[in-house]
This record gives structure tokens, C-alpha cells and sequence, in this order.
């Protein structure tokens, strides 16, 4: 018995022995391949190798060795040397199949693209129904930037592998990486077809590869392919017709929207097109849109009458800008009677809120009807005294009003206003009556609080920093400034001949504020078109007060009004000479563009 206990505790030492040895040499091997893991990281690269190839040698061929060594062989390049280790790699492997992805890529690196595309086919014959390996297999060329051989191996995939719909995307991404925009909106067709439910994704797709482009012609093709092999999918329809209204060609987006609204019949095509087409500032398409939308009787017609009164009145502008007088004052007057039946009507309050401002906004702007203005924003008033845009429409009220001289009035609207949105500009308003007045010390508190409330940011925040400095360099001869105010007051009331008039007259007195005073009366007369009278005066201007600070803008202004007279070799010679003497003027770059342009402009003509 005692010799069987021997045996027994003898042949449990072993064992332990054994597999304390074991453990050792695990935790031995382990330490090893953590420290070529660092020593890698370090870009100690020959180091790292020799552990990986040692641990490999050793009987440790493990996934973590191999690849260590392949990482190890790419970083130094030595393509010859890992094509070597990569096929003894697969000799002695029980799965060799899982590395000849990796001798191909090899192959490739060496320059031997045939002998790489040998191996891939042997892998494929092995292999044909599995899509990892096509999916390894292009990710390598793509890695080398071959992606027309990559594109291959995914038609190939697709012929023979099961489940390789995703093979569709990474097609439409190569293409998309050559520029290819046709093809790539073709695969991502392809794949949208196979999955229905990802329209969405397709539109964002169709998007992005037109973002960049300055035309969305290859893709509009694509998509044209695609709806006459699908004519009943509206969804693709709709992304071609907004490609179309990206590319300003209304007219085939116009069709497209049409042909929607026959098969819904609810007016939301139409309506979506009418609004795209006025964002993109094409009023006529957008008239017709909302017009046949209230023809037809489609959705919601109140929309489409506000929507196309907005367009009478932005085109009625556009056409102003363009002194087509006619034309704005016909299309204004359509879009006043659209909006004063819209204001009328009790069934729909928003857009009879709405109306009521865009006819004031109408009265104020393009008629300059001052009382007709008001009136509107006091029936406003009147008829939603607790609506939320209430302190908005008390502010264009309050500037109808300073417009009008009717500065008691005005300043008690902009003292009432409380919203904090338009705290900033009622106190700007508040300050421009006291300047207007001569009160110069209390229009300065409210122009601080203006500053204090909006920031410095803005372009109020420059209009009262202006005022201030205005102010405070000449502050100390207040008649004269107050004579500056009150040519000020008749700009706010758009008596611009008046205006221009005073201007001149604070300019004759020959003080501190003279040059300003013929700076903005030479404004004035360009907006007036009288640019030979602002040539004249501020050449005056530059003539009296040669040394004056602000004589960049003196010769801006000069410069500005030649080109208008056609005199460019003077105007160019005063660009020129505001970058001599004012380096450091904020209108230097614009003057430099301009001298660039003249010049260019002279050469062509004297050659």
C-alpha cells in the first residue's frame, strides 16, 4: 500500500511540474509577443519582426504571429521576403485558404499583378458562393487603387455569391471615387431596386454626388435610364425632377411635378415645386405651380394664394431692381389684392396675420403709402392684440412713424417694446429720435444699450458704433452736428434731394465734420444717379481737406462715380492712389480688385 501512495504522490509531482513548466512558457511567450506588440508601435519594425518570426519558428503559428509578421514584412517593404513567409504560411497552415488573400496583395506590391491574380482565382475556384472572400479580394485592390479590377471582382461576386446585394453600394462607391457619377448613380439604382426600403438613403446618395459637381447631367441620365425601365416608381421621378430644379431647368421639373399630381391629385407636388421654384427666385414657374394648384382645387388653396402672392410681389421687386416700372406695378397690384382678400378672410387667422404684414411691408416699401402702411399694422393691432408677432409689427409701426415725422408717436412704440428679440433694435430706433433732435448725450445711452443687449457682432451694432464715433468727434461743435442730425432725419425720411441739400450746406461751413457731411452727400447723389454732381463735390471734398483721415472713402467714392461717368483711366488712378496712401484701409482689397480689373480691361483694349 505504502508503495502504491509513492507512485501515486510521485506521478502527481510530475504532472504539476508539467504543467507549472507549461504555464511558464505560456506566460514566457505571451510577455514576448506583448513586447514586439510595442516595439511595432514604436515603428521599431526589424525588432518587432525577429520576435514574430522566432515565436513562428518555435511552433507558435498563430494568427496574432502571422499577422504580426505580415505587418511587420509591409511597413519595411520587404514584399520579396513576405511573399516567401506568406506561402510557407500556407504550406504548413490547416487553413491555408485564410492567407492567400494576403500573399495576393503581397504579389501586387512586388510589381507582379498577373501572378497575384493567379493566386486570388485558385482561392475563387475553392470558394466561388462566399462573399467575405470577394469582398477581402477587392478591398486589396482598392488598397492598391486598382478599383476597375476591384469593380470586377464584385460583378463576379454578385453572378455567384448568395447575399452580396451590399455589392451594389461598394460598386457605386468605387465609381463614385473615379468620378464615374453615371455609374455610380446607376449601382446605387441597382441597389435601391433590391432594397425598397432604402429609398431615403438612395436620395441622400443621389445628393451628395451632385453637391460637388457644377452639373448633374451623368446622373440625370442614370435616373432617366432608370424611370423608362421603371416608369411607375414616382419616388425616383421626384429626385430627377429636384436635380432639374438644382440645374434651373424648371420647365422639365415642372413636367416631372405635373406628372406626379395626376396620380395624387392632393396638390402637395405642385406645391413642393412652387416653392422650390421661388426659393430659386424662377417667380414665373412658381406663379404657374400655385396657380394650378388653386385652378385645380388641389390642398390647401389658401397656402397657394399666400405662396403666389409672395411671388407678384418678390418678382414686382426683382422687376423694380431692373426699372421694368411697368411690369413691378402690375405684378405688385396682383400681389396687393391677393393679399388684402387673404387678410379679409376669418377661416384661416395665420395667413390672415400674414397678409395683414406684407401689405403694411407692401404700403411702407414699394408704394411708400406711409398711411396706408399704418393702417394695416393698426388693424393688426386691433384684430390680434395677444398674437406673438405683435412686438414685430410695433416695430415696423414705430418706424413708419419716425419715417413720417411723427417722432412723439414713434418713440412711445419703441419705448413699449419688451420682447427681448427686439429689444436691440427699439433702443437703436430710441436713439436715432434723440439724435435726430440733437440730444446727443441720451441718444449715446441708448446706443450703448444697444451694444449691451446685441453685441458687437451685427451690422446694428456697426450702425450705432458709427453714430457714436460720429458723435464724439465732433461733439464739441454741436450746432454744426445738429445740422449733420437733422440731414440725417430727412435720409430716414427718404427726402434724399433735401437731404442732400443739408449735407452740402454743413459741408460749405468748412469744420471738423465738412468731409462727412460731402461724403454722404455724394452718397446720396449716386442714389440718385447724379454722379457727375458727386463727382464734382467730392473732388471739392478732396481739395479742402487733403489731410482728413477718412479720404480713403473720399477716393472709393470718386473712383465709383468715374466708373459709372466711364471714365476708367481716372477711376483707376484713384484706386491706385487709395492703396498708396492707405495701406491700411478696410476698402483696400475691394480697391485692389478693382485697379486689377481696369487694368486688365485697358490692356484688352489696347491690344
Amino acid at each position: 500500500m505504502m508503495k502504491y501512495y509513492r507512485n501515486f504522490l510521485r506521478s502527481d509531482v510530475f504532472v504539476w511540474i508539467f504543467f507549472l513548466t507549461a504555464s511558464v512558457a505560456a506566460q514566457q511567450n505571451d510577455t514576448q509577443l506583448r513586447l514586439a506588440r510595442t516595439l511595432e508601435n514604436n515603428h521599431q519594425y526589424e525588432q518587432a519582426l525577429k520576435i514574430y518570426k522566432s515565436a513562428y519558428e518555435a511552433g507558435k503559428k498563430t494568427q496574432p504571429v502571422i499577422s504580426g509578421v505580415n505587418r511587420c514584412l509591409n511597413r519595411l517593404q520587404d514584399y520579396p521576403q513576405l511573399i516567401q513567409f506568406l506561402e510557407k504560411v500556407i504550406d504548413e497552415s490547416t487553413a491555408p485558404n485564410s492567407w492567400r488573400v494576403e500573399l495576393g496583395e503581397a504579389y501586387l506590391l512586388n510589381g507582379e499583378p498577373e501572378r497575384a491574380m493567379q493566386v486570388w482565382e485558385q482561392q475563387l475556384k475553392m470558394e466561388p458562393g462566399n462573399p467575405i472572400l470577394y469582398r477581402r479580394i477587392a478591398s486589396a485592390l482598392i488598397r492598391q487603387r486598382r478599383f476597375d479590377t476591384a469593380i470586377d471582382i464584385y460583378k463576379r461576386g454578385m453572378k455567384t455569391a448568395a447575399k452580396s446585394s451590399s455589392f451594389y453600394l461598394d460598386i457605386a462607391n468605387l465609381y463614385r471615387a473615379q468620378l464615374n457619377l453615371e455609374k455610380a448613380a446607376e449601382y446605387y439604382l441597382l441597389f435601391y431596386t433590391r432594397n425598397r426600403k432604402q429609398f431615403n438613403f438612395l436620395q441622400r446618395q443621389i445628393l451628395n454626388l451632385t453637391s460637388r459637381t457644377s452639373t448633374s447631367e451623368p446622373v440625370v441620365k442614370a435616373l432617366n435610364t432608370y424611370i423608362s425601365n421603371h416608369p411607375e416608381d414616382e419616388n425616383v421621378k421626384e429626385i430627377l425632377a429636384g436635380l432639374y430644379v438644382r440645374d434651373r431647368n424648371f420647365e422639365k421639373a415642372y413636367f416631372i411635378y405635373r406628372q406626379l399630381e395626376n396620380k395624387k391629385n392632393n396638390g402637395r407636388f405642385l406645391m413642393r415645386f412652387a416653392n422650390e421654384a421661388f426659393k430659386n427666385n424662377a417667380y414665373e414657374y412658381a406663379i404657374k405651380a400655385f396657380e394650378d394648384v388653386r385652378r385645380l382645387k388641389l390642398g390647401n388653396r389658401l397656402q397657394a394664394a399666400f405662396g403666389l402672392a409672395g411671388c407678384y410681389r418678390a418678382l414686382a421687386y426683382l422687376q423694380r431692381k431692373g426699372k421694368l416700372e411697368n411690369d413691378a406695378a402690375e405684378n405688385m397690384q396682383q400681389a396687393e389684392q391677393l393679399f388684402l382678400q387673404l387678410a379679409a378672410q376669418q377661416r384661416n387667422v395665420s395667413v390672415a396675420k400674414r397678409s395683414l404684414i406684407r401689405l403694411g411691408d407692401i404700403y411702407y416699401n414699394f408704394y411708400f403709402d406711409l398711411d396706408r402702411a399704418i393702417g394695416s399694422y393698426l388693424e393688426y393691432e386691433r384684430r390680434f392684440p395677444r398674437s406673438a408677432e405683435r412686438e414685430s409689427v410695433r416695430l415696423k409701426l414705430g418706424r413708419v412713424y419716425l419715417t413720417k415725422g411723427m417722432l412723439a408717436e414713434a418713440e412711445k412704440i419703441f419705448i413699449s417694446v419688451k420682447n427681448r428679440k427686439y429689444t436691440a433694435s427699439a433702443e437703436f430706433f430710441s436713439g436715432e429720435i434723440d439724435f435726430f433732435r440733437g440730444r446727443f448725450s441720451k441718444a449715446i445711452k441708448h446706443y450703448d444699450r444697444v451694444l449691451q443687449v446685441g453685441g458687437t457682432g451685427d451690422s446694428l451694432a456697426n450702425n450705432v458704433l458709427g453714430r457714436r464715433l460720429l458723435i464724439s468727434s465732433f461733439s464739441s461743435d454741436s450746432l454744426t452736428l445738429a445740422a449733420f442730425a437733422s440731414a440725417e432725419f430727412l435720409v430716414a425720411q427718404r427726402k434724399l434731394s433735401e437731404a442732400v441739400k443739408s449735407f452740402t450746406t454743413v459741408f460749405h461751413k468748412k469744420t471738423g465734420i465738412s468731409p462727412a457731411a460731402a461724403r454722404r452727400a455724394a452718397g446720396l447723389l449716386m442714389r440718385l444717379e447724379k454722379f457727375s454732381d458727386a463727382h464734382f463735390l467730392l473732388a471739392e471734398q478732396l481739395a479742402a481737406f487733403p489731410d482728413d483721415l477718412q479720404n480713403d472713402q473720399t477716393l472709393f467714392l470718386l473712383a465709383k462715380s468715374e466708373l459709372e461717368m466711364k471714365e476708367f483711366d481716372a477711376a483707376l488712378q484713384h484706386y491706385q492712389q487709395l492703396m498708396k496712401d492707405f495701406p491700411t484701409s478696410l476698402l483696400y482689397e475691394d480697391a485692389r480688385e478693382q485697379a486689377r480689373l481696369l487694368s486688365q480691361l485697358r490692356g484688352e483694349q489696347s491690344g
